[in-house]
């Protein structure tokens, strides 16, 4: 198997200090009991019921089921951190590395919307808050092939992620009420959303919809 990582880094106007979202948001989940690590994705058929996603979403983040994707939110001082995980087939429609022109131009395109935080995520104005930084990473796999059939099976086992860090700096955190998902509208290919808001002393839970995209704070 060969894997392919991309990644990008997309800086806003504003220089903003070193900081790891990704550790932040680990570290609140780990202390709530989630078992977030850095272990792969575990697969789950794309067709699981109701019941079966609720016990996924129990176990690590990052669950690969295609149609769904995860969103963990944070508020550290004064910045709003989102980590976003996602199958690349609810991106970009396959998990291979591209192969053709126009398979490449749909893995720039979807890295460059992933990049855009400020347009995927409408927070409310009153908080004053600007996206400072943007990293992106998408891993295609390779197909691992079973030789007795046709390669071009789609049951092939085989799967891939995008994982992006956003962080937002706020003027009034204090102000910041709710974040409104346009991440249906730019990918449509997306059914639901997992999204999990990680406070100081506790954490909460909720199910976006095309239909339903508000987060509370």
């Amino acid at each position: 198997m060969s894997t392919t990582a991309f990644s990008v880094s997309t800086p806003a106007s504003t220089p903003s200090p070193t900081f790891a979202p990704r550790g932040v948001l680990a570290t609140a989940l780990i202390g709530f009991g989630l078992g977030l690590a850095c272990a792969a994705p575990a697969w789950a058929h794309p067709h699981a019921s109701a019941d079966d996603d609720d016990s996924q979403v129990r176990r690590a983040h990052g669950v690969h089921i295609h149609g769904k994707s995860t969103l963990n939110l944070a508020l550290e001082d004064d910045r709003l951190l989102i980590e976003l995980d996602s199958p690349t087939m609810n991106l970009f429609g396959f998990e291979h590395p591209p192969r053709t022109d126009a398979q490449r131009a749909a893995v720039e395109d979807a890295r460059a919307l992933l990049g855009d935080g400020a347009k995927l995520f409408r927070i409310n104005p009153e908080a004053g808050c600007d996206l400072t930084s943007a990293q992106v990473r998408l891993t295609l796999e390779e197909p691992k092939h079973d030789h007795d059939h046709d390669h071009d099976h789609d049951h092939d086992d085989h799967h891939a992620d995008a994982h992006v860090d956003y962080s937002f700096e706020c003027a009034d955190p204090e102000r910041l009420t709710h974040v409104d998902v346009i991440f249906f509208d730019v990918f449509p290919m997306t059914e639901r959303l997992r999204a999990q808001v990680i406070g100081t002393t506790d954490q909460t839970g909720l199910m976006l919809t095309p239909d339903k995209i508000r987060i509370d704070l």
